[in-house]
């Protein structure tokens, strides 16, 4: 089965992609080969920025607050969800077009703009038919779907902040590099103009922390006169906003702890279709999560271009099983364009056009977290065991001083005792 590489540049026309999303499949399909499970990583839709800075004039244009997900950003994700109706459902027929509990499980993190994504991708996944029983109110195209989520502190599979010590030493040694001094020196002039009109420190982390509010402002089209002769918007914002996400997972295994404990899931949940032990497992996961995971994601199958993924972006891993013999393979598809249907076929490095599972696992099998407690908590358990053993020794030592002390204190008591003791005389002589 040979698949073909999209590349962006010539996927200009909506039409045309529809058509070449067609053709892989018509290809897959021809050759007898079955879809056995997909698998979406996707982010957000537009947003209000994240954070401030002191000298923001529009930190009160966003109603909702920071970090909200806009009307925008739903429509973006509404859109998304009829995408994925249209490849997995209209398309073939994967999936019900009517919703099944048991063929879908949507998954998000903690937050109000992914999980306010996932309900719009499955509105436009599962509009209710009229007259169908899951029509429960004939005035709304609407039907509830469950979302399940994890505290974001827990949440170690799509949350690229959960808690780990690990990571962050890594991360302050890479920021203490002559990698980030350098990189610091290249865009001094920047720093201290940027720190001037927002109010920041003229440092690094206070240049990183602007980009994310520009970014959205800009993007609304918000008056910004007096940054124009600052920061040319395009490319530098968007360059800055790549370094940004590149450089937090700049290390192997910085990558690993964050995108680690995904790529297990998704290679547990591949095996698992393949050899059900009970009940029939679903046939698609969806996992509504931000542009840190994609990044995370994407480094740690090798396919990650530096490229920062836009709002409603996705990464779509399907597993394909030939009709008859033949080994069950992956396919890794990359929809990065906000406003229409494109897809790349990212293949994994070393693993040929056809990729089967088997030489999937195998090649990645080094960026696979196995326990990400453990690997987070490695330098806090040395640490510790260096603690534990400090506190053994010390208690140690503390007793035998305490024995060497009780001996000489006794030790001395009997020498004096037996100097200061003389018999009483039982003769008069001794007093003559």
């Amino acid at each position: 089965m040979a698949l073909i590489y999209i590349k962006d540049s010539v996927l200009r026309s909506g039409t045309l992609q529809s058509l070449l999303t067609l053709i892989i499949l018509q290809i897959n399909l021809a050759n007898g080969n079955d879809l056995v499970l997909v698998q979406a990583v996707f982010r957000h839709g537009d947003r209000s920025p994240t954070r401030s800075y002191p000298n923001d004039r529009h930190s009160d244009y966003w109603t909702q607050g920071l970090g909200q997900l806009t009307k925008r950003g739903m429509y973006q994700e509404y859109r998304l969800g009829k995408f994925f109706r249209q490849k997995y459902m209209d398309q073939n027929t994967f999936m019900s077009v009517n919703y099944n509990r048991s063929e879908i499980y949507i998954r998000s993190t903690d937050k109000d703009r992914t999980l306010m994504s996932a309900y719009c991708i499955l509105a436009g996944m599962y509009p209710p038919i009229n007259g169908s029983e899951e029509q429960w109110n004939p005035g709304l195209n609407w039907q509830p779907i469950p979302v399940h989520t994890e505290p974001l502190t827990e949440d170690h599979l799509l949350n690229a902040d959960a808690p780990c010590p690990r990571y962050d030493e890594l991360f302050a040694k890479f920021l203490a590099s002559d990698f980030i001094a350098k990189f610091t020196a290249r865009y001094q002039d920047l720093i201290n103009k940027a720190a001037k009109l927002s109010g920041l420190p003229p440092t690094l982390i206070g240049l990183m922390t602007l980009v994310d509010p520009l970014f959205c402002e800009y993007t609304h089209g918000l008056n910004m006169s007096e940054w124009k002769t600052v920061l040319p918007f395009h490319p530098l914002l968007i360059q800055l906003l790549d370094y940004q996400n590149s450089y937090r997972f700049h290390t192997d295994e910085m990558a690993k702890l964050r995108g680690g404990p995904l790529l297990a899931e998704l290679i547990g949940k591949m095996k698992t279709a393949l050899n059900p032990v009970a009940e029939p497992s679903p046939k698609m996961y969806l996992y509504s999560a931000h542009d840190t995971t994609l990044v995370t994601l994407l480094r740690v199958m090798n396919v990650f271009n530096s490229r920062t993924p836009v709002y409603s972006s996705c990464v779509m891993v399907e597993l394909w099983k030939p009709k008859g013999q033949g080994n069950p393979y992956v396919n890794v598809l990359y929809k990065n364009e906000t406003n229409s249907n494109n897809l790349t076929v990212l293949h994994i490095p070393g693993c040929g056009k056809v990729c089967t599972l088997e030489h999937f696992i195998n090649i990645l099998k080094n960026n696979v977290s196995k326990d990400i407690h453990a690997e987070c908590n490695s330098v806090l358990q040395q640490t510790s065991d260096v603690h534990v053993g400090v506190v053994v020794l010390s208690c140690l030592v503390a007793l035998l001083v305490m024995v060497v002390t009780a001996l000489i204190i006794l030790l001395y008591r009997k020498r004096r005792t037996s100097m200061s003791y003389r018999p009483l005389a039982t003769n008069d002589d001794e007093y003559t």
